[in-house]
């Protein structure tokens, strides 16, 4: 399974074009900003039209932790929920805790909205569970916006002050 996330963290997106909602978005904001991992990046630099692209290396993903286990073959994502489950309940597996990423989270928005202060909306592409981690701290300091960011590609949450 740990072959399998590697792969799959390290893969790019699909040739689709971005849709209209996130490309609006993005072509509003006067920073583009992105995790360093390669979905997110290219992702990023397909909505860029040209422009930079900022890489944030405390947005990354909250990496999954993996055990090499010998039960039954399961499909992929029923052992992704797993993992995902367990680490939410403490199982660490080798990666940051939960804690640690929620802390991550909150280092992003703060530095988001220092950003947007200084120079207006920033648009971040980023990933599910430190995209949630973020709208809570958000939404904490006064933002408002989903309280659950949307997931999937291409998904947009919008949070204001």
């Amino acid at each position: 399974m740990a072959v399998w996330i590697d792969a799959y963290d390290a893969n790019g997106i699909t040739a689709d074009e971005p849709p209209l909602a996130a490309q609006r978005i993005a072509d509003a904001s006067a920073l583009l900003l992105s995790s360093p991992m390669p979905r997110a990046v290219e992702s990023a630099r397909r909505l860029s039209r040209g422009r930079a692209v900022e890489i944030l290396p405390q947005a990354r993903e909250a990496a999954l932790p993996v055990a090499a286990l010998t039960g039954p073959a399961l499909p992929p994502a029923l052992w992704l929920t797993a993992f995902r489950l367990g680490w939410f309940l403490g199982w660490r597996g080798g990666v940051e805790p939960v804690r640690a990423a929620r802390l991550r989270g909150e280092e992003t928005a703060r530095l988001l909205a220092a950003r947007a202060r200084d120079g207006g909306s920033v648009c971040l592409v980023g990933h599910g569970i430190l995209n949630a981690f973020v709208a809570g701290a958000l939404r904490r300091d006064g933002w408002s916006g989903p309280r659950i960011p949307v997931r999937g590609p291409w998904s947009v949450g919008v949070y204001t002050r």
